[in-house]
């Protein structure tokens, strides 16, 4: 119960937009069918994804199936995106973040996998 009022709390301070596109990858997420991990767990990220979207450098945020958090950040610059990382590891110590650039990828950096950024490696807890 407790965790639910934190929730509706939580939703009504932040930017509509931001609710919105935590919400409908949620929604995605599990209708899709395909996840990893027990419907709960997604369900957990709801919060996780409502809050990474506060961040100054958030454009948007969602839930992807993988259990991470999927960025895309306002400013895509390296000093910009690793501010960012920063800040959410901190707030998330156990969560993944994947950022999602909309600007073409350099050509030494397009064999680069997309898998998510794990904190726990960041911060030398795992």
């Amino acid at each position: 119960m407790k965790a639910l009022l934190s929730l509706i709390i939580l939703s009504a301070m932040v930017s509509p937009a931001h609710a919105e596109s935590c919400s409908r990858s949620l929604e995605r997420v599990l209708e899709g069918g395909q996840i990893s991990q027990k419907p709960q767990f997604y369900r957990a990220l709801l919060t996780v994804c409502l809050e990474a979207g506060q961040m100054p450098n958030v454009k948007s945020a969602s839930i992807l199936s993988s259990g991470s958090i999927g960025i895309v950040p306002r400013n895509e610059s390296l000093m910009a995106t690793a501010s960012t990382l920063s800040q959410f590891c901190r707030r998330f110590p156990k969560e993944q973040v994947l950022f999602i650039t909309t600007k073409p990828q350099a050509e030494s950096t397009k064999n680069q996998s997309s898998q998510p950024t794990v904190c726990a490696k960041i911060l030398g807890h795992e």
